[in-house]
């Protein structure tokens, strides 16, 4: 069963882009990672702070070594607040 995961960056004060541009620096750790589908990440422009993740796995193995892969640690630091993440089995939708 495929696992969806959305997860909200709260940035220091002015630093969003920074987080984006670290997001894209561990974007090769992820893209080499058995099952993962999708890796996004997006922000509002009337809230520059917030990046939003969103992630898509074949599978709970394929999350796990996602989890255990080392990503989030190296973007820590640019953060105000812990991420706020929701991890779920996709119910619908294309390509569920």
């Amino acid at each position: 069963m495929k696992i969806a995961v959305i997860a909200r960056l709260q940035a220091h004060d002015g630093m969003g882009g920074e987080v984006v541009a670290a997001v894209e620096q561990v974007r090769p750790l992820v893209e080499a990672e058995a099952g993962t589908e999708l890796f996004l990440a997006h922000r509002k422009q009337s809230e520059p702070d917030v990046v939003w993740i969103y992630e898509l796995y074949t599978d709970s193995e394929a999350f796990e070594r996602h989890k255990n892969g080392g990503a989030l640690p190296r973007i820590q630091h640019l953060l105000a607040a812990p991420a706020v993440v929701t991890v779920a089995p996709v119910a619908a939708g294309k390509g569920s």
